[in-house]
């Protein structure tokens, strides 16, 4: 507000200011500082943002009991189910199937247990449309559609987390916050090789419509770190995340591959039932001895206790949960 009312002679601070006018338009005046004020405020987060992907589909003729065992496995409430098109044939809740279950139907396919018409939105759609509609027709799950394409995911879980998030910390807690921003601190602190590498990593992934995250590590140091001139990394993680699961294995690898094109003189190595990539720099190139781990977004089951966990791509989120450590679950898009 303070930066509002100066260039009208008022001041004060950015949650308080006051100015006195003498002018023969005042209504005028009121408007104008109305529609500057409402520009200060950032519009509402979309779809896109919000929403999950890859998304776990089902075809119509799954059964009940397949569904409930898809549901218990991933820890979801409910499944968009798909025909072979790809096209969205409606949506199956896990008290659908309990019903199903309930009357012994546990055979019988999900097409005739499942919600059709549904409700669906856009990337675009902005999260008081989403609240509105979940709210309004008792839904806890919107398919976000391209083209008649499913895309996405938006859940109640995914709203709670979004407003939760809006809501100011206590005031006990908040001098323990400190609020940095992380794009000065990449440029402030990566020498140009490291900010060139992540550039052309994320134009690749860009340019195969994922989505690129430096993770865990690095993450870290650059929000530690004090120091004013630029960090001296050893390594970089990168995860890779919007990648359709039919086509997960390979991700890594190839943008690994991409990149390798890039930097001849590096050297790839594959490993890992998910084909994990790493890139290996040698000790007189630019960044000096340097690695790149890049690997794909995953979420892990484990069938029984004490078994080897079974690894399916998932969303960069789920993957984050999956790990050990906070520090190693700090990500940057």
């Amino acid at each position: 507000l303070n930066s509002l009312l100066q260039p009208l002679g008022g001041g004060g601070h950015p949650r308080a200011a006051a100015v006195t006018l003498k002018t023969t338009e005042p209504q005028a005046i009121l408007n104008d500082l109305i529609g500057q004020l409402k520009q200060q405020i950032p519009p509402p987060p979309t779809a896109e943002r919000l929403m999950a992907a890859p998304v776990r589909t089902i075809r119509p003729e799954t059964t009940i009991d397949q569904a409930r065992l898809i549901l218990l496995r991933y820890g979801h409430s409910g499944l968009p189910v798909v025909d072979a098109a790809g096209q969205l044939a409606g949506i199956v809740s896990r008290r659908d199937l309990e019903i199903a279950l309930h009357h012994g139907f546990g055979h019988a396919p999900v097409k005739g247990y499942m919600t059709h018409p549904v409700k669906t939105i856009t990337p675009q759609t902005l999260l008081p449309e989403i609240e509105s509609l979940m709210v309004t027709y008792d839904i806890g799950r919107l398919p976000v559609l391209v083209q008649d394409q499913l895309v996405g995911i938006v859940t109640r879980t995914d709203v709670l987390r979004q407003l939760h998030q809006f809501k100011q910390l206590p005031q006990e807690l908040r001098s323990h916050v400190t609020e940095t921003p992380i794009k000065e601190r990449l440029q402030a602190h990566l020498s140009s090789p490291f900010q060139q590498l992540l550039v052309d990593a994320a134009e690749q992934a860009k340019i195969r419509g994922w989505q690129l995250y430096l993770v865990g590590g690095a993450v870290r140091d650059l929000l530690l770190t004090e120091e004013t001139g630029c960090v001296q990394f050893h390594e970089f993680d990168l995860v890779v995340d919007g990648v359709q699961p039919q086509a997960t294995e390979g991700a890594g690898v190839e943008l690994a591959r991409a990149l390798q094109q890039i930097y001849p003189q590096v050297q790839l190595q594959v490993y890992g039932k998910f084909q994990t990539a790493a890139l290996r720099w040698p000790h007189q190139s630019p960044v000096g001895a340097f690695a790149v781990d890049i690997a794909t977004a995953r979420t892990e089951f484990y069938p029984y206790p004490a078994a080897n966990p079974e690894v399916e791509a998932s969303s960069i989120r789920q993957d984050l949960y999956r790990r050990d450590f906070s520090i190693n679950a700090l990500a940057v898009r």
